[in-house]
């Protein structure tokens, strides 16, 4: 991959929103012209990594008092979507690393003037040399737990089936339960130190570019300075640990708002690559009655009913959006009715948005024909991305979720899926 001089946001007259858009639009632009081959081989992205540490895009959420461009949700989910039009996989390792910077900016610390120290530490270094954050691995499997270690700080063992990112990554967020003290502590994993082993075992049909493999400690050494939060821990659902702070408890919905825009993106880009098809490539079927497929009235249902769909999702997202917004700006004073009502309303939006990217990525094919199926063309990655992703938690229980709230006036409880 050919990199371009150094952009960090492009014009310096510009605002910074401006010019954090002009940077994912460049990154969009230098990914399109081999993506499909880049899918194909599926290897790690390091290469994809530097393209958006190189454009600013890595130290684009940081915010602006540790040396960031403080860009903020509303621009983090449209850079995610734009770039899923093009690259599903480098769309999900972009939103990773902004919900896991996120999450140390928002990390609740109890007002220890050390964690505030480290984590301004950890965002000023990730500003200034662009590092990629990801995370440990899935909250379904088995929670790390700590031991205090004889030199100070604390051991950890343990595995995770799969960690996105992880063997890529710069930095790690990962948490661990303190034994018995009832609380759960936050905190940063340097890959390269002993005790960490990548197990490289992500083959999946889509995603192939998330390096989303298995991930185990083995007497990793946890040292005081890397620890950067910590809340109490609560029995939920499968013995999880979660922080009961309502504003703490978003970072959930906002996870779950990223994956939103990143399914509306493939559904875009199946949308827009098979239209471009259709017009450049495709032939009109023996009994047509238009001389060009563009004009079949077939291939014209199937593109239109996909694209109305796609505008009625949209626009959920987009509600969902600004209720998000809203209740990041509400600060302490977001009550867990307000929080309950932002989670259904981005749980609407996640299975909307579910049904439209599985439903368009494969109905794209009825629009551009069976030649359209060749490998090389590369169309049936927005699918494979889709259906991969989509299945990360069960669209069944949003619906679920949805269902309650409205027939019974049922909140959903906060956890690490809602």
């Amino acid at each position: 991959m050919t990199i371009p001089s150094l952009l960090r946001f492009a014009d310096p007259g510009a605002s910074v929103r401006s010019r954090f858009a002009d940077a994912v639009t460049a990154v969009a632009d230098h990914l399109r012209p081999d993506a499909v081959q880049r899918e194909i081989a599926g290897a790690d992205p390091h290469d994809e990594i530097d393209l958006l540490r190189r454009f600013g895009l890595l130290s684009a959420p940081v915010p602006a008092a540790f040396g960031g461009g403080g860009i903020e949700l509303e621009e983090v989910v449209e850079a995610v979507r734009l770039i899923a039009r093009v690259d599903g996989s480098v769309a999900a390792l972009l939103g990773y690393h902004y919900q896991r910077v996120h999450s140390i900016a928002d990390a609740a610390g109890g007002g220890d003037p050390q964690i505030e120290t480290r984590r301004a530490r950890l965002l000023t270094d990730t500003a200034r040399e662009g590092w990629y954050w990801a995370a440990t691995g899935s909250a379904q499997d088995a929670e790390f737990t700590l031991e205090p270690h004889v030199d100070g700080g604390y051991l950890v063992s343990g595995r995770k089936g799969f960690a996105t990112g992880a063997s890529v990554a710069d930095r790690l967020v990962s948490a661990g339960s303190l034994g018995d003290q009832g609380r759960v502590l936050r905190f940063a994993i340097d890959p390269s130190r002993p005790g960490i082993r990548f197990a490289g075992d992500w083959d999946n049909i889509g995603q192939r570019l998330t390096a989303s493999g298995g991930i185990e400690l083995d007497g990793y050494h946890v040292q005081e300075e890397d620890v950067f939060g910590s809340f109490p821990r609560f029995s939920g659902e499968a013995g999880e640990s979660f922080a009961r702070d309502p504003q703490a408890s978003l970072i959930v919905p906002a996870f779950q708002l990223l994956f939103v825009h990143l399914y509306l993106g493939l559904a875009e880009g199946a949308l827009g690559e098979a239209s471009g098809y259709v017009r450049a490539q495709s032939r009109p079927w023996v009994h047509a009655v238009a001389d060009s497929p563009a004009d079949d009235p077939y291939v014209l249902r199937h593109v239109g009913e996909s694209a109305v769909q796609l505008s009625a999702a949209s626009a959920l997202a987009d509600q969902a959006t600004a209720e998000l917004a809203y209740g990041r700006a509400r600060g302490a004073a977001l009550t867990y009715d307000e929080r309950s009502r932002i989670a259904v309303r981005i749980a609407a939006a996640k299975v909307a948005s579910t049904q439209v990217a599985l439903a368009t990525t494969a109905r794209v094919f009825e629009a551009t024909g069976a030649r359209s199926t060749q490998r090389a063309v590369g169309l049936d990655r927005f699918w494979r991305e889709a259906r991969t992703h989509t299945l990360h938690d069960p669209v069944e229980y949003k619906i679920r979720e949805v269902g309650d709230a409205v027939l019974n006036g049922r909140s959903p409880e906060p956890s690490h899926y809602r």
